[in-house]
Parts: C-alpha cells; structure tokens; sequence
C-alpha cells in the first residue's frame, strides 16, 4: 500500500512504500531512496539530504559558482587598473562570504 505524507502545507513531499521489515521512503522531487523503521524517524541527516538532492539546492550553487567567477573578472580588471592599492572590501567580504557557502555546500 502506499500513503502520502504532506510536510510541504498541501504538496506531497514523500510516498511511502510498506516492504515488510521496513519503509521505503522516496522524495518525489529528488527521487532520493531510503529504507527507514518507521514513518515517523526522518532524521536532520535524512533532511538535509532531501535538500542536497533538491534541484534547486543545485541551481543556487551553480549561480553562486558563475557570479564568483564574474567577480573575480571584475576583481582582476579592477587590480590591474589600480595597482598598489589594496582591494576595495566589497571584493574581500564577498569572496569570504562565497567560502563559507562553498564550505557548507
């Protein structure tokens, strides 16, 4: 039998599949597979995980990935026209900032 199990405020997040011993857990947005106990025992692992296989967890990193590749143009282009003088803080802040979400990535 299958049952639907709505997180989402209206939207079908998960269908559950009952397989004897356990229950497999499928997200229909990622198509990510899971055997788990019990309905109930989604985890914060098994949370994030529905997130990193979400398409747009993918599609805001891609972004993130181009605009640090068009700010590193631009911090080129403006070093190279104003030599010996330090980066302005805008370029230093953004490119710890786009560390950070590459590390949490």
């Amino acid at each position: 039998s299958s049952r639907h199990t709505d997180n989402t405020g209206g939207r079908s997040v998960l269908e559950q599949f009952q397989l004897g011993s356990g229950d497999l857990m499928v997200d229909k947005v990622s198509g990510f597979h899971r055997t788990y106990r019990s309905s109930d025992e989604l985890t914060v692992r098994d949370f994030l995980v529905s997130i990193v296989y979400n398409p747009y967890f993918e599609y805001f990193f891609l972004s993130l990935v181009l605009f640090n590749a068009v700010l590193v143009g631009v911090q080129i282009d403006y070093m190279a026209r104003h030599l010996h003088v330090e980066p302005p803080k805008f370029f230093v802040r953004t490119e710890i900032a786009l560390c950070f979400m590459f590390t949490l990535e």
